[in-house]
């Protein structure tokens, strides 16, 4: 069954949008919407829920203001985009947290973790960068190196072993050989094997740092990652994938 995903930009801001889910409701196909979170107030949360959206992904940059904001470049998104994810739970909106992982937010990715579980989110989306088109500018200043990388695999494997939410790699295909890895692997301290793969405690692993349906909406975390997500313009910074 095909999965129609809104994004943007931010799809919000169509005068449209609402009709155009109606359109593809009426020809069955499964909705889902990825926003930056910040223009959901109950009113739009309510609209959202009754447009059939089967899940709504939030894009946050950072576990604190000061990363998302300043990644973003709008002072105060952090805090609007909590009110709008509170908005869809207190409406019975399901939703998830997508994180783009660079140079200014990695130390801040089991935070994030973290608060997408105390939001109650149902998953968490974590995207490697991928600097295309105009993005290439990310490449140095924002890019993780090779050897940071398999550490971030390894952290997230980590908390993916925990078994406390969805997490989901996109754009990064590497993952899954980490996993892999991981079930092979002597277990080490602070590591230990169980019947469905290997855990770890929190002190574990260096802290580090776009549906339910069949497994997940995995659609959602395919949304096109686009480079200029995180920062740049205005533009940019609404970026709701």
């Amino acid at each position: 069954m095909p999965v129609l995903v809104f994004s943007g930009g931010e799809p919000l801001c169509r005068r449209d949008l609402f009709a155009l889910m109606d359109r593809a409701r009426q020809q069955g196909i499964i909705l889902a919407l990825a926003t930056n979170g910040t223009t959901v107030n109950r009113e739009k949360a309510q609209q959202i829920r009754d447009s059939g959206v089967t899940r709504v992904s939030v894009s946050l940059d950072g576990a604190t203001a000061d990363v998302h904001d300043r990644m973003r470049q709008i002072a105060g998104a952090f805090e609007r985009a909590l009110e709008g994810i509170r908005h869809l739970h207190d409406v019975g909106v399901p939703f998830q947290i997508n994180v783009t992982l660079t140079k200014q937010n990695v130390h801040q990715l089991e935070d994030v973790y973290e608060l997408a579980r105390s939001l109650d989110a149902v998953a968490v989306h974590i995207f490697m960068l991928v600097p295309v088109g105009c993005g290439q500018v990310l490449a140095e200043t924002d890019m993780l190196s090779p050897q940071q990388y398999e550490q971030i695999m390894q952290d997230i494997c980590a908390l993916e072993n925990r078994g406390e939410i969805q997490i989901k790699v996109t754009c990064g295909p590497h993952y899954e050989r980490v996993r892999r890895q991981s079930v092979r692997s002597v277990p080490v301290r602070g590591y230990q094997e169980t019947p469905h793969g290997v855990t770890t405690n929190r002190h574990a692993s260096s802290k580090g740092c776009l549906a339910g349906l069949a497994c997940s909406l995995s659609a959602i975390a395919g949304t096109s990652i686009r480079a200029a997500t995180c920062r740049s313009t205005v533009a940019a910074s609404s970026k709701g994938d």
